[in-house]
Order: structure tokens, then sequence, then C-alpha cells
């Protein structure tokens, strides 16, 4: 064979192989943003490598902090790789700093090439790699901000030359995946404290209701049976802050309700969730002259019922609350749908929302403007309780407002027909 053929062969084969690795890079990248847990993106991970860069069997050891050593995890293998043995052997065993390859990688903190394991003095499953058939070996730790999380190690059948490009490229997607863990783990403990902060607070507010609704029950009778107008005037005032109290534990109830992990959830029609709501606010809804039109017919959507007669509520309700002086308030109900997702709308005819106040309607205990200058009784958890439902539902809610004018809100739910 010519040089020049010999050569054109070696470029087609290396062109091959940097393909095969950029595209598993990619394939890296995505698996970091759309794994769900640490366990299934690891497991994901050693497989897209393992397959992508002609690896046969894969194996995590994450560190046991408490216990100051590797503790395998997860593994991967190609179909037609046997390791039944080598598994055995990780279940039962541990690496401790500097001792083996995997600790000698989380000692040296950077990639480490083995060509031929079974003669290796570092690596002491050098007799089960033998059985196995495996050769050449690479552990990379997985490291965040400098410390190291684990180590992941792959193996071959086939010895393989040493390879600098190989060895850096592992050693950059060992930093990827340190983040990715560091993240979810991140997200698993503000999980467990949003969850620990809701069952205190439910806890907290149940406790409250009982002796409050005891206050509220004695005060009354009092009132009925006080003939003193200043007895009154004060039996009155304590009604009403007891009131605006109970009023608050039941937001505050209903905020902590909508927890981030969705249950119960059914497809309902939203069309029935409107009336159930309008009847619940009938009252509200005559004392102010309020009209309802609803546009077009609404869809149904998967949502848990609670929730989403919760979401109409508050926002039907807000648009009362903020009505205009000047005019009755006008609400209308819309829904449009692009085969992918259903946007509601909701429009008022009310006082409107100032600029600066936009940005932070519907964070939690936040009031606007308007609030104290109509003075409008409340707690700044309405707006708040809405994102958290429509958050829940992988949605997205927004408004858009002018001052004297009026305000729309639109949230978006997938549409799931």
């Amino acid at each position: 064979m010519e040089t020049t053929q010999i050569v054109r062969l070696t470029e087609r084969h290396l062109g091959g192989i940097i393909d095969r690795r950029l595209v598993t890079q990619f394939h890296v990248t995505s698996i970091l943003a759309d794994s769900p847990t640490i366990k299934a993106g690891i497991e994901a991970l050693l497989r897209a490598i393992g397959q992508g860069m002609d690896w046969d069997f894969g194996e995590f050891w994450k560190l046991d902090e408490q216990k100051g050593v590797l503790v395998f995890n997860s593994h991967w293998s190609r179909p037609g790789t046997e390791a039944s043995e080598l598994l055995e052997f990780n279940k039962t065993h541990t690496f401790e700093k500097g001792s083996g390859t995997p600790g000698l990688a989380w000692a040296m903190k950077q990639p480490l090439w083995t060509e031929e394991i079974t003669t290796d003095a570092c690596f002491y499953r050098k007799t089960l790699a033998a059985t196995h058939g495996l050769h050449t070996s690479i552990a990379f730790p997985v490291t965040q901000g400098g410390k190291v999380l684990g180590i992941i190690l792959f193996f071959t059948r086939l010895k393989k030359q040493y390879d600098e490009e190989l060895k850096r490229i592992l050693g950059d997607i060992g930093s990827q995946i340190g983040h990715f863990i560091h993240r979810k783990e991140q997200e698993i403990e503000l999980r467990r404290l949003n969850e620990e902060l809701s069952a205190f607070t439910r806890t907290v507010s149940h406790d409250l209701k009982d002796p409050l609704s005891t206050i509220i029950g004695h005060l009354s009778i009092s009132l009925e049976g006080s003939n003193s107008p200043e007895t009154r005037h004060h039996i009155e005032r304590a009604l009403e802050r007891c009131s605006g109290m109970a009023t608050f534990i039941n937001d505050l109830l209903e905020f902590c309700y909508v927890e981030n992990e969705a249950r119960d959830i059914e497809r309902i029609d939203l069309n029935q969730i409107v009336e159930e709501v309008l009847l619940l606010l009938e009252a509200k809804i005559n004392e102010a002259g309020a009209t309802i039109n609803i546009l077009s017919s609404l869809p149904k959507v998967h949502m848990e019922k609670a929730c989403a007669v919760l979401l109409f509520q508050n926002l039907i309700s807000n648009a009362i609350k903020y009505r205009s002086p000047n005019r009755r308030p006008e609400i209308t109900l819309d829904a449009k749908s692009d085969d992918v997702s259903w946007q509601i709308v909701l429009k008022d005819n009310g006082v409107g929302i100032p600029e600066e106040d936009r940005s932070k309607i519907f964070d939690p205990f936040t009031r606007g403007t308007y609030a104290h200058q109509l003075d409008a009784h409340g707690h700044g958890l309405g707006l708040a309780t809405c994102r958290r439902i429509v958050d829940r539902y992988k949605g997205t809610i927004w408004c858009e407002s002018q001052v004297e004018e009026g305000t729309t809100f639109f949230f978006q739910v997938p549409d799931y027909r």
C-alpha cells in the first residue's frame, strides 16, 4: 500500500475518532441538563461515555465523606462483556485515599491511565480483570471546586495506547459531572428544607386556628351583649384584628399546601372549575357589581383540582379587590392553544400595577403600592401561591398592566391532549 493511501486511511480513522468524541461530549452535556436524579444521570453517563469512546466496562465510586472511603455506586457494561466476579468484589469492598487505582486517582486529583492493568502493581483487582479479559483502564476524578466527589473508571478488553487528548477530555467531563452532582445535592437539600419549613408552618398554623376561632366566638358573643359604644368599638377592633389573623393563617396554609411535587393529578375541565370559583366568590362579585365574561370555552388540563380552584380564586379575587373606584369591575377569561401548551388569559379593568411593582408581585409577602392606597386587606401570598401552582405543573405565569386601565394575567400550562 502506498504511503499516501496509508496517510489518508489514518486521517479518516482519526477523523472518525474525533467525531465520536465530539458526539459523546454533546451527549454528556444533554444528560447533565436533563437527568432528574444523580443515580439516573450517572448511569446514563457511564453508558454514553463507554459506548461513545470504545470502552467495555465502567464503574462509579462515590466518596463517603463520613467514612473517608470510596464506595461502589453504579456500573455499565457493553453487551457481551462478562464482569460478574468484578461486580461482586466491588459490592463488598471500598478504597481508601491512595489505595488501588481509584484511591490513587482520588489522591492525585487527575486522570490515571493504565495500559495493562493485569501487571500493574497499583491495580488490586488484576486477577479478576484477567478473568474477564480486561486490559487497559482509565480512572478520572469527579470534582467540584477542587474537591473530589467520586471516581469513574473505564476498562477495555483491547489494549489501548496512552491517549493524552482522551485523558484531557475525560478530566474535563469529570468536572462537569461534579457540578451536576453538586447542583442535584443542593436541590435535594433545598427541597428537604422547604418540606420541613412547610411542615412547621402547617403545624403552627393549625395550632393557632382553634384558639383563634374560640377568641373570635367569645368576642362576637360579647359584642352582642354590650350596650356601651366605647366597649363595642374596642370589641369590633379586636374582632377585625382576629379576623385578619384568621385570613392570614388560611392564606399561609394554602401557600404551604402547594408543595413542589404534584399529586392526585387528573384531567379537569377548567369551565367547571371557574363555575365553582364564581359560586365561592358570589358574595364578593355581587358586592362589587362585577361582571365576568368567558370569551371562549376553557380547556381540559392535567392538574390537581384543589390547585386549579385556588389558582382561579386568587386571580379573580385580586381583580375584584384591586378594582377602580371610578367604574364597575369587568373581568374577562380567554384561552389559546399552540398545540404544545394552553395559555389562559384573565383581564380586568382595575387600577393596574405600577411598573416598579411588576417584577416582585409574585414574591411571597409582597404587596404593591395600590394595596396600601386602597387599604386592600391581604398579606401578599395570593399571587405567590398562583406562581407556585403554575410552577408545579411546569408552566409559567406573568402579567401586563397599564396604570388606571387594568391588568392582564397570563398563565401557560402544558397541553397533554
